[in-house]
C-alpha cells in the first residue's frame, strides 16, 4: 500500500473488522495531495508566489490576476508505482502499476476593468488517487492476501482573483469535493477464507484564500486552506457478519503555504514552505463499537496521540533557453509523514520538465516527478516490523490555449 498504516490495516485489522473505521480512514482524504499543473510540479510545487496560469486555483488564486487573456487549460497525468514490502520472514513485491487520469481542466475569464485586474476561473481538479494493487503471502500458511483498490477525489472549482492595489492581489477558490473509493479484499488458501468489498462515497467542501505581492525584486505569496469538510458513506458487502453501511464526517483544520519567487535574467527561482497540523483532524459519527460506545472518542484520541504537525518545502529553478521560446525546469520537494513515529517516511521528490510556446496562443508543458521513500513501522497487534521501499513516477502533460 502507499501508506504503512494502510499495510497494517490490511494485514491486521481488516481481516477481523473490515468495516470498522479507524485513524487510517480519518487521515486518508487529507494526505497525498497530487498537486496540479506540469509547470508547478516541475518547480517542486514552489508555486505560491508564481501561480500565473489556471493551476493558481489550486496553489494561490490571487495569482489569477497575472493572466492578461482568457484561457483554456487541461492537464493529463500518468502514475507508475512499485514497492517491496517485508514483514518478518514474509515479503511481497508489488509489480509496476500504471494509472492514467485527467489531472485538471478549466477556463479563465479576464473581466474588463478601468484599472487593475479581475479574473474568474472554473474547472475540475484531481486531488487524490486511491489506485492500488497488492498481492502478498500470509505467514507460512500458504494463504494469499490480495487487494484491488481504485477511485479518487476531485474538486469542482470556482475561483476569483482581483487586484486591490497596483502590486497586491487577493483571491479565493471555492471547491465542491466529490469522489469514491472501491476496495476489494480477498484472503484465500486458509481455513478462514474472507472476501468483501467496500465502496466509500465522498462529498465535501473546501475554500482557499490567497494573497500575492509583486515587488521590484521578488514576489511573495500566501495561501490558506480553510477547514476542509468531508462526509463519507461506507457500504460493505462480503463474507463477514459486521459488514454494512457506516457514515461519518471529517474535518481538517487550516493548511498554509508561504512562497517567494524572483527572476535573475533568464532564471526564475522559487521556494515554498507548507504547514499542516494532522493532529487536529476531527472524526464525527454515530458508529458504535462492540461495547455499544460511540467510536469517535477513541479515534480522536488516536489522532492526537499518533499524528503531528508538519512543515514541508519545495524549491524550483526555471531557465529560458537562449534564442528560443522554450524553458527547462528542475525542482525538489519534501513532504514529512503525518505520523509521529514514522522514521524515514518523508516523501522526497525530484522533478524535471520543459515548456514551450508554440505561438502566442498555445503553450505546452511536460514534467516528470520521481518520489521515493522507505518506512519501518510496528503495531501492538503485529509484533513483526513492517518495512516498505517504494517508488512513484509521475508524468504530466499540460496544454494552455490563450485567446
Amino acid at each position: 500500500m502507499r501508506y504503512a498504516a494502510s499495510i497494517i490495516l490490511l494485514l491486521i485489522s481488516l481481516p477481523m473488522q473490515p468495516n470498522a473505521q479507524d485513524i487510517t480512514d480519518a487521515l486518508r482524504p487529507f494526505v497525498g495531495l497530487r498537486g496540479m499543473g506540469a509547470r508547478a510540479l516541475a518547480l517542486g510545487g514552489a508555486y505560491t508566489a508564481v501561480s500565473n496560469d489556471y493551476s493558481a486555483t489550486f496553489w494561490n488564486p490571487a495569482g489569477l490576476t497575472q493572466l492578461n487573456k482568457n484561457s483554456f487549460y487541461t492537464s493529463f497525468g500518468h502514475l507508475s508505482h512499485s514497492a517491496d514490502i517485508s514483514y518478518g520472514s514474509n515479503s511481497a513485491s508489488i509489480s509496476d502499476e500504471s494509472y492514467s487520469r485527467l489531472d485538471g481542466i478549466g477556463v479563465t475569464f479576464k473581466v474588463p476593468t478601468q484599472r487593475g485586474s479581475l479574473v474568474w476561473a472554473f474547472g475540475r481538479n484531481m486531488l487524490h488517487g486511491f489506485d492500488n494493487n497488492l498481492i502478498a503471502p500470509i505467514d507460512n500458511s500458504g494463504g494469499t492476501l490480495s487487494v484491488l483498490e481504485n477511485g479518487g477525489i476531485q474538486a469542482w472549482t470556482g475561483a476569483m482573483g482581483i487586484e486591490i492595489s497596483p502590486r497586491t492581489s487577493f483571491g479565493v477558490s471555492l471547491n465542491l469535493l466529490t469522489g469514491s473509493r472501491d476496495y476489494d479484499f480477498r484472503l484465500t488458501g486458509t481455513s478462514d477464507d474472507i472476501a468483501y468489498i467496500i465502496k466509500a462515497e465522498y462529498t465535501g467542501f473546501s475554500m482557499i484564500f490567497g494573497g500575492l505581492y509583486r515587488g521590484d525584486k521578488a514576489n511573495v505569496g500566501l495561501s490558506i486552506t480553510m477547514p476542509t469538510y468531508y462526509k463519507v458513506e461506507d457500504i460493505g458487502v462480503g463474507s463477514l457478519e459486521d459488514v454494512g453501511t457506516n457514515e461519518y464526517k471529517l474535518n481538517m483544520p487550516f493548511k498554509s503555504n508561504l512562497g517567494i519567487s524572483t527572476n535573475f535574467g533568464d532564471f526564475l527561482i522559487a521556494a515554498d514552505l507548507h504547514f499542516i497540523d494532522y493532529s487536529q483532524i476531527d472524526f464525527d459519527s454515530d458508529i458504535i463499537d462492540l461495547n455499544d460506545i460511540i467510536i469517535d472518542g477513541e479515534i480522536n484520541r488516536a489522532i492526537a496521540a499518533n499524528l503531528n504537525s508538519t512543515v514541508g518545502y519545495g524549491v524550483g529553478l526555471e531557465y529560458l533557453l537562449p534564442y528560443s521560446n522554450a524553458k527547462i525546469r528542475f525542482g525538489l520537494s519534501d513532504s514529512p509523514s503525518a505520523y509521529k513515529n514514522d522514521v524515514g517516511d518523508d516523501r522526497f521528490a525530484i522533478s524535471a520538465g520543459a515548456g514551450m510556446l508554440l505561438d502566442k496562443q498555445i503553450k505546452l508543458d511536460f514534467t516528470y516527478i520521481r518520489t521515493k521513500w522507505e518506512r519501518q513501522l510496528g503495531s501492538e497487534l503485529f509484533t513483526q516490523l513492517i518495512k516498505e521501499d517504494a517508488v512513484d513516477g509521475r508524468f504530466l502533460f499540460s496544454i494552455s490555449y490563450r485567446y
